[in-house]
Formats: C-alpha cells, structure tokens, sequence
C-alpha cells in the first residue's frame, strides 16, 4: 500500500502526473528560480480530471544546505 493511502486512509488519491527534476553535481548553471510547481503541471482537462488537488515531494539524495541550493518553501 502506498504511502499516501497510509497517511490518508479516507481519501481516494489517484497518481496522476510525475516529473524529474535532476540537478546534475558540480553544475553552476543547474538552477530552479523561485516558482509554484502548478505552473509545471499539466491542466484539468490534459490529466482527464475535474479537480487538481495535488501534492509535492522533494527528495534530496544529498546533503542540501545555501551553497548547494536547498529547497525552500514561503508561507502562504
């Protein structure tokens, strides 16, 4: 069972969009400006559904810290 089904039992989630963002190492210029991952996303109509309730995850495979570029988010 997923992870997403544990954490929302009384919720019916489908997966519907996935999408890689590779930063390659040592790449000065692998960089993401600040933005809002809906703008990334296809709409309602390109997914087939009515309500685009959607969830991000971010997994870094290294340390992250400001040299490196660590994720950030802004309340609101």
């Amino acid at each position: 069972e997923s992870m997403a089904k544990q954490l929302y039992v009384e919720s019916d989630m489908t997966k519907d969009y996935d999408q890689l963002l590779d930063k390659r190492p040592a790449k000065e210029d692998a960089v993401f400006a600040w933005h809002q991952d809906m703008a990334y996303w296809p709409g309602n109509k390109a997914l087939g559904v009515n309500c685009t309730d959607t969830c991000t995850f971010s997994l870094a495979l290294d340390d992250s810290d400001e040299q490196n570029g660590c994720l950030r988010y802004v309340v609101g």
